[in-house]
């Protein structure tokens, strides 16, 4: 199945001069894309913001200092015997706390904010993969629609030379007029055949370069698939649960939505820490001595007796998060199965299909060929003929569908199994 394909890729015509040496290939293209998709740019943004929730996670563990100073005016008004009378005073303090518990909050948030990055991650992969995905579509959508008009534009120039055959014989008497009529019908459908796809291929030009920023160029060469599939869907399914980003991101938020429990419920437990202070003022009032100094150092543990309610309303609402993260998880595998199932045997039948749409191919032109020689001698009619030539388009039309969907089912294939990435597909080096 593996060589038809590769053979089929080298083998298949697609332009006059698809192969030229300045041809644009898929894999210039998801490198320009992997460089400067907006797409992609953000997700990756937004794994850098999500990075940073591991610092704070890790700021828990370690002491908040702070300076503070002040000055402040004291007029004291009193009869007693030595009493002072006022000062202002100039102060300065700096203080440490250091916690020594918080209830596991600091180890919860800690494995939350690794799970959190571990899924931001697998979200760059899933944006990329899905970003490349449309990408690969919108290049072989406009390789199969160029090759498409090629096939109506001929077609037509074929229909035009039986249009002109038809009116000279019509005009020596060997058929009739409906002969005539029914072979301009034919060119006109032609001729709105070509301009149908002539718009198709307008539209697929836009939709690659909006995927892309530049405009599709002349030379466009056909892929080749560059992974290699495991052998049964055994293989296949254990293959996209070790790698599919989706299956990864699920994964790694349920871990994380456990860890926010943890969180959750820090505030059943005590806080502890330990301060020390050192405070040193000038003047201090009552005016009586010109400074002074404290030190302190201490053990300090609070536990909370009644919040109402809070504490046990938030560590529902974690643990009911956490179930929803596993469901997720599980309707995760199976999309990803139902991928798997369906691109596999998709990709398998194209074999199948484009083998027998090139017989069908052959078969066809050479039937035309004979009713066209047949035609000559009066066997055959005009509509016979036309029936003929309009089966070789159908055939080469349903043969160009065919080889784009292979290539195509391809790489959704490689996207199930976690393969179409910048890493897996070194567009990074």
């Amino acid at each position: 199945m593996f060589r038809s394909a590769i053979f089929f890729c080298l083998c298949v015509f697609v332009s006059s001069k698809a192969f030229a040496a300045d041809a644009l290939t898929l894999e210039q293209v998801l490198a320009k894309v992997n460089a400067d998709n907006p797409t992609i740019q953000a997700a990756r943004e937004g794994l850098k913001a999500t990075q940073e929730l591991y610092p704070q996670a890790m700021a828990g563990w370690h002491p908040n200092v702070n300076a503070e100073t002040s000055i402040t005016s004291t007029e004291i008004e009193s009869g007693n015997f030595n009493s002072g009378d006022g000062a202002t005073t100039k102060s300065a303090s700096i203080n440490m706390e250091q916690p020594l518990f918080r209830g596991f909050r600091t180890t919860g948030e800690s494995e939350s904010s690794k799970r959190r990055i571990d899924a931001g991650m697998a979200r760059v992969r899933q944006a990329e993969q899905d970003v490349f995905l449309r990408t690969t579509q919108a290049y072989m959508d406009v390789i199969r629609d160029r090759m498409l008009l090629d096939l109506h534009q001929k077609n037509k120039g074929v229909l035009l030379k039986e249009t002109d055959a038809a009116v000279a014989r019509f005009e020596a008497g060997d058929i009739t007029q409906t002969d005539v009529k029914q072979t301009e019908a034919r060119f006109a459908n032609a001729q709105a055949d070509e301009a149908i796809a002539q718009s198709n291929l307008r539209e697929s030009e836009a939709v690659f370069e909006e995927m892309t920023g530049i405009f599709p160029p002349d030379y466009m060469a056909l892929p080749v698939l560059p992974f290699t599939f495991p052998q049964t869907m055994a293989d296949l399914i254990a293959k996209a649960g070790g790698q599919n980003p989706q299956l990864a991101r699920s994964r790694n938020e349920h871990q994380a939505a456990q860890s926010d429990v943890t969180v959750a419920k820090s505030n059943f437990y005590p806080q502890v820490a330990a301060f020390a202070s050192y405070i040193r003022d000038y003047d201090p009032q009552p005016g009586i001595v010109d400074e002074s100094e404290t030190s302190t150092v201490g053990l300090r543990a609070r536990i909370n007796l009644y919040e109402g309610g809070g504490t046990v309303s938030r560590t529902r609402e974690a643990k009911y998060r956490a179930n929803q993260r596993l469901i997720e998880i599980r309707e995760a595998e199976r999309m990803v199965k139902s991928d798997l199932v369906s691109n596999w045997r998709r990709y398998g039948a194209y074999d199948v299909e484009i083998a027998a749409r090139e017989l069908e191919v052959a078969a066809t032109q050479f039937s035309a060929e004979g009713v066209r020689e047949e035609a000559r001698i009066g066997e055959r009619t005009i509509l016979d003929t036309l029936e003929a030539e309009q089966e070789v388009l159908d055939a080469q039309s349903s043969l160009v569908e065919a080889r784009r969907n292979k290539v195509l089912t391809g790489y959704r294939l490689a996207a199930a199994l976690g393969m179409l990435t910048s890493e897996q597909l070194k567009l990074n080096k």
